[in-house]
């Protein structure tokens, strides 16, 4: 069975998942996860079949799954944490290289992806025109 790793996006989850299986010895140490933009994003079929440390958003997707284990690891974080957090996320998770420094033109389309999608309604709902 796998051990979850819960975490938030900009936590660096994927790259504890990857840590910790090569640490162990689950997984070669010759596996290279990191992708052009330095994510550790870059996983192959093989590789998932071969993890035991499993990194996902658990608590929000998949909170009912999470029971079914004995232990886990979950990531957290201080509040003060929250913009750097949210800053990394934007930046480098799932791979879609959003600069911060250029967050503020074209937004919306930016954000207008199955990943961001929540992310966008929010920025959306809470916006008065």
């Amino acid at each position: 069975m796998k051990i979850p790793i819960d975490f938030v996006a900009g936590t660096h989850g994927h790259f504890l998942e990857i840590f910790l299986n090569k640490s162990f010895n689950f997984i070669s140490k010759d596996f290279n996860p990191f992708g052009p933009l330095g994510t550790s994003h870059n996983v192959t079929d093989d590789y998932k079949q071969e993890k035991v440390f499993d990194a996902k958003h658990w608590y929000e997707y998949h909170k009912t799954q999470l029971s079914n284990h004995h232990q886990s690891i979950i990531i957290t974080f201080d509040t003060d944490d929250l913009l750097t957090v949210s800053s990394t996320s934007i930046l480098r998770a799932a791979d879609l290289n959003i600069h911060n420094n250029y967050l503020e033109t074209n937004t919306v389309v930016k954000l207008n992806n199955d990943f961001y999608k929540n992310t966008l309604m929010k920025f959306l709902k809470h916006t008065h025109f």
